[in-house]
């Protein structure tokens, strides 16, 4: 349908590297913001569409990308995952400080939007990956989905941030919790080498 050819395309270019140092900045913003319109009409898919609709139609578009789309998806998100958590962007300043205990960490900007990210790439990666495990014929269930390895690594990546994110207040709990779920389903949905992923 032309919504879904939208919503890939809008995917895809929220993704895309311009290949400069900053370029995950940018990926992170535009991927966020099109996870989170705001009912803010420049990023929607359709005028005065909610929130959780245009979500909907997105991971609905992200189940249905043919593989090379998928690949080049995915692997825009593996870069801006891996380029964020280097700089430690989702972790709170007053995480920072190993004097202030886990329930008193403070929220700040910069790593709530880092935070929000994760959660977004979390869930993108769950549905995908999901759809992958239900496309598998009923007498093959035994044997793991085969995945893109894009898919695999972040969910690699994400799952080597659960511990982390106990020192990232009540954001990184939330992150915490859409990981753990992403982590589940690789597990129950015999994903291949999901003994790297078990929570």
């Amino acid at each position: 349908s032309a919504a879904r050819k939208r919503a890939q395309q809008a995917l895809l270019e929220a993704v895309d590297d311009n290949q400069n140092d900053d370029s995950y900045r940018d990926i992170r913003e535009k991927f966020t913001m099109l996870f989170n319109n705001n009912n803010d009409d420049d990023k929607a898919l359709r005028r005065g569409i909610s929130s959780k609709e245009q979500r909907d139609i997105l991971l609905r578009a992200i189940e249905e990308f043919p593989k090379p789309d998928a690949m080049r998806f995915f692997s825009g998100l593996l870069s801006a995952t891996k380029s964020t958590l280097e700089d430690g962007a989702h972790i709170p300043e007053t995480g920072r400080d190993e004097e202030v205990d886990a329930e008193n960490v403070q929220a700040d900007e910069a790593s709530s939007k880092a935070l929000l990210f994760f959660r977004f790439v979390s869930i993108c990666t769950q549905v995908y990956f999901e759809q992958l495990a239900s496309k598998r014929a009923d007498n093959k269930t035994d044997r793991p989905v085969e995945t893109i390895e894009e898919l695999f690594q972040i969910a690699l990546e994400l799952h080597n941030t659960l511990f982390e994110l106990q020192q990232c207040g009540p954001d990184g709990q939330a992150t915490q919790r859409s990981i753990l779920k992403l982590c589940e389903a690789w597990w129950h949905g015999n994903g291949q080498r999901r003994e790297y992923v078990i929570s």
